[in-house]
Order: C-alpha cells, then sequence, then structure tokens
C-alpha cells in the first residue's frame, strides 16, 4: 500500500461510519414507530420475534460495530498524525492534516490556507512525496503503534526538559 491509499484508508473509514450511523438512525425510527394491530391469538410451536425486537437487536448490533470502527478510525488517525509529524515542511504537515485528519475538502483547504485549487493540488503532491519518505521509514511495522507513539512523546533532540526542581524561582 503507498501512502496515498493509507491516508486516504481514514476517509473511506469515515463515510462507513457515516453510512451505519444513518442506518441506526433509520433502526431508531422504525423501533419508534408504534402500531397496533388486533388480531386472533395464534398457538404456535416454534417462538417468533416481534419485528421490533428485531429492529431493536439490528440497532444494538450496529452501534456495537460502529464503536468498533471509531476505534480503528482513532487508532489509524493517530498513526497518520504521527507520519505527518515528522515532515518538516509546516505547510506541507498542515495540508495533510487539513485533508486526512480533519477530513476538510479540498475548496475548503484551499480557502484555509489561503492558496488557489492548484497550488494547493501541487503541494499535495509534494506533501505526498514527502510523506512517502516518512512512511517508508517509520510506519513498516503496524504492530509496533504504541512504541512509535511514545517515541513521538519524547522531546526533539536539542529540546531540553527543565527539571521540576526548577520549576519555581526562588526569591
Amino acid at each position: 500500500m503507498d501512502i496515498r491509499e493509507y491516508f486516504e484508508q481514514a476517509n473511506l473509514l469515515n463515510r462507513k461510519i457515516k453510512m451505519m450511523l444513518n442506518q441506526v438512525e433509520t433502526l431508531d425510527s422504525q423501533a419508534k414507530k408504534v402500531t397496533s394491530s388486533f388480531q386472533m391469538d395464534k398457538v404456535s410451536s416454534s417462538k417468533q420475534k416481534s419485528s421490533m425486537e428485531s429492529v431493536i437487536v439490528r440497532k444494538l448490533e450496529l452501534e456495537k460495530e460502529i464503536n468498533s470502527q471509531i476505534d480503528e478510525l482513532y487508532a489509524l488517525k493517530l498513526n497518520m498524525a504521527l507520519v505527518i509529524s515528522r515532515i518538516y515542511d509546516e505547510r506541507y504537515r498542515r495540508l495533510l492534516e487539513l485533508r486526512y485528519i480533519e477530513g476538510e475538502e479540498w475548496n475548503q483547504i484551499a480557502i484555509t490556507l489561503g492558496y488557489n485549487m492548484r497550488w494547493v493540488q501541487k503541494l499535495h503532491k509534494r506533501s505526498i512525496e514527502e510523506a512517502a519518505n516518512v512512511y517508508d521509514g517509520e510506519v513498516k511495522n503496524t504492530n509496533d503503534k504504541i512504541g512509535r507513539l511514545e517515541a513521538a512523546k519524547k522531546p526533539p533532540i536539542g529540546r531540553y526538559e527543565i527539571p521540576k526542581s526548577y520549576d519555581t524561582v526562588k526569591m
């Protein structure tokens, strides 16, 4: 998978979650719809589920799946943010964050960055090339997500943390 496909996973997963949320709304409206029908009691040997019961069960299953997809999206965006944070050029980082982390449309990105669409497309191409270099060096082992995340929390070389004993100045 190349870097563009890797980044596009978040948009695809986000669309899938939105579609599933729409299904939940539909199921919710079906579950709330109350109709009464009078009919003779039927005696049967097998127990049948009511339509409302099956709708509620389907809704609960779908909500569980949505939560799982949201967790997956969150982990994916954390890893994407880690790759993006390793890019040197601030313009490239911001463009990739807007597009792939925040899910902005191209015209909104152009407005936010103050560039025309043609320049945004050129910047995107360059930022993807830069991200590919970082991606090839950083994201080879998907089982090492936590280690990469912990490494991102460490201060960069050349910056020092102030020891706690120096937090307050004594006069």
